[in-house]
């Protein structure tokens, strides 16, 4: 189990590219709270991601439980990405993504590949 300890700010991974597809939040939203594995690369998503606004189970102290293993590569996310008390069940990767403002403040990720 990992403890992830960030406040808002900016992450970009390394590397420039050009983002041709635009997701709407809504539809990663959406796969989240049915559970269902989000996967995409080299898209722009737009809108920000707030996971706290969704109708998500919580567990005993009170965290938002995420069963859906997250993989965002070679992507951007635009707007304000909210995963505050958060507890990821399933794996989560964002590799060569840059995020505009990010937080994972009391975020736990238990799933160990």
């Amino acid at each position: 189990m990992y403890n992830l300890r960030a406040n808002f700010g900016r992450v970009e991974m390394t590397g420039e590219k050009q983002h041709k597809d635009e997701i709407q939040a809504e539809e990663i939203l959406g796969k989240i709270e049915r559970g269902e594995p989000v996967e995409y690369e080299g898209v722009t998503i737009g809108q920000g991601l707030d996971l706290t606004r969704l109708r998500m189970p919580k567990d005993d102290d009170g965290k938002f439980i995420v069963s859906s293993p997250i993989k965002i590569i070679n992507s951007h996310v635009q707007g304000i990405v909210n995963f505050n008390d958060v507890v990821f069940k399933e794996s989560i990767y964002f590799h060569n993504s840059k995020f505009d403002l990010v937080s994972f403040q009391g975020a736990v990720v238990s799933a160990v590949d």
